[in-house]
């Protein structure tokens, strides 16, 4: 776990349970990426919130 995992697997292997844990890392990497888009997205919108033109102040 120093070096990066995040899960082990023991022998023997058991199917079920690699497609188990392959489909939640899938789905931690999704939920990720889907935070890293939203977070981006706010970002914008708070940055064009600071913009202000002649009209409204």
């Amino acid at each position: 776990f120093e070096l990066g995992a995040v899960d082990y697997l023991t022998k023997p292997v058991n199917a079920a349970i690699v497609r188990a844990r392959v489909k939640n890392h899938l789905s931690l990497v999704r939920m990720d990426e889907l935070i890293e888009t939203r977070l981006a997205v706010v970002q914008r919108l708070g940055r064009a919130a600071e913009y202000k033109d002649n009209e409204t102040g």
